[in-house]
């Protein structure tokens, strides 16, 4: 699938990689790029669990959802992905005024599903957008698997949405109103990417807002 760039995607692996990291990342690219449907690929367990890493999901975050044709605005909690860098936010550096950490929403791929069908849109067109989900075709949408901890279903299959983000203070953060743990009744994070998960996430992410040939002249 990735034909004559594969070797392009091996110059741009992740340098604090080792040896070993490194080729264990390009023999998944090479196998599986761009496809996230592998839960087992795509997610890990965490060694360290004291910090939130970009990417992670994370339960309840507020999204204000302004409505123009009332000019009201109202908020909702989703589930959401975490798009700040995780040095941005680590609670350990030191700095000048209160960051802002930066989300995008999460949408379950049924729920989404069932909304499209109430639509005009035909059935063949639904399946070919949902199959499109589902193979990373879409460049402002992510295609998350479903994690399950033994019979209780963590994360429904989902979809992180680019184009709809928010912010709030990493204070939120740092006063423990948000719980670090992994799948945990207890905890708030959903997931956390292995490095092949984060390399796809990274990639697409930086396609949505990095094209740098845009095909414009700005001169």
């Amino acid at each position: 699938m990735i034909g004559s760039h594969i070797e392009y995607l091996k110059e741009i692996l992740p340098k604090h990689l080792s040896p070993e990291q490194a080729e264990s990342l390009f023999s998944n690219l090479r196998d599986n790029f761009p496809y996230s449907n592998d839960p087992n690929k795509v997610y890990r367990e965490l060694d360290d669990k004291s910090i939130f890493y970009q990417g992670d999901g994370i339960l309840d975050i507020p999204f204000p959802l302004l409505d123009f044709s009332k000019g009201q605005y109202h908020v909702e909690t989703h589930q959401a992905a975490i798009l700040s860098n995780t040095c941005d936010i680590a609670g350990e550096n030191s700095r000048n005024f209160t960051p802002q950490t930066l989300f995008a929403a999460i949408y379950s791929l049924e729920e989404f599903t069932s909304f499209l069908k109430q639509s005009s849109l035909s059935s063949d067109k639904i399946n070919s957008f949902i199959k499109n989900i589902k193979d990373n075709n879409i460049t402002s949408l992510f295609y998350l698997p479903e994690i399950k901890s033994g019979e209780k279903l963590i994360l429904a299959e989902s979809f992180v949405r680019f184009d709809q983000t928010t912010s709030i203070p990493i204070d939120f953060f740092s006063e423990e109103r948000y719980s670090k743990e992994y799948v945990q009744s207890d905890g708030d994070r959903l997931y956390t990417f292995s490095d092949y998960g984060f390399y796809l996430f990274i990639f697409k992410l930086s396609i949505h807002f990095c094209r740098f040939r845009e095909g414009v002249f700005r001169n």
